[in-house]
């Protein structure tokens, strides 16, 4: 990818530069330290490469930390009230499903309450059937955040492994 030198694809895994209203280009990329910490030097310096010039303390370069639910919650609603989206299942945004669950999510809260006398059960008939799904594809997409980030001597063995699996017919979740 133009502009994009092997040292950032090194310290952030996956890079991509995407065209972004009122600016040439904006980037984005994972890395998988800890929140709240620095960018590699090699980011904000290519970032500032761009015409494109984000404002920020670190050369140009806007860092928004992204989190999950590291233990799943027991139970997404309490009495009357229930959870749904990120607030129920947070998670990484590997596998691209995060927005489509909650919209299923409030689609399936609407379902129930619409089907059933008491609020408390149908809330219930939600949690039942929306928690299994959910917990199983922030697994899947906590493992791929761990493949995808994966250290360069191990990375082979990743993508020999991937291949197995995408041959065989079943992701790894």
């Amino acid at each position: 990818m133009p502009g994009s030198p092997a040292g950032v694809r090194e310290a952030l895994g996956p890079v991509g530069g995407f065209p972004h209203v009122g600016a040439a280009r904006a980037w984005a990329g994972m890395n998988a330290t800890v929140p709240g910490g620095r960018w590699p030097s090699t980011v904000p310096s290519t970032a500032s490469g761009t015409r494109a010039r984000p404002r920020s303390e670190d050369a140009g370069a806007r860092r928004n930390d992204l989190y999950d639910l590291a233990a799943p919650l027991p139970s997404y609603v309490s009495g009357r009230v229930a959870l749904i989206g990120d607030a129920a299942h947070a998670m990484t945004p590997d596998l691209g499903r995060g927005a489509c669950e909650a919209l299923v999510d409030g689609v399936t809260v609407a379902r129930e309450l619409t089907g059933r006398a008491r609020v408390e059960d149908a809330l219930a008939a939600y949690d039942a059937s929306r928690r299994r799904p959910t917990r199983r594809l922030a697994r899947a997409a906590r493992i791929m955040n761990r493949a995808v980030h994966t250290p360069r001597h191990i990375a082979p063995v990743r993508n020999s492994a991937m291949r197995l699996f995408l041959a065989v017919g079943r992701p790894p979740a």
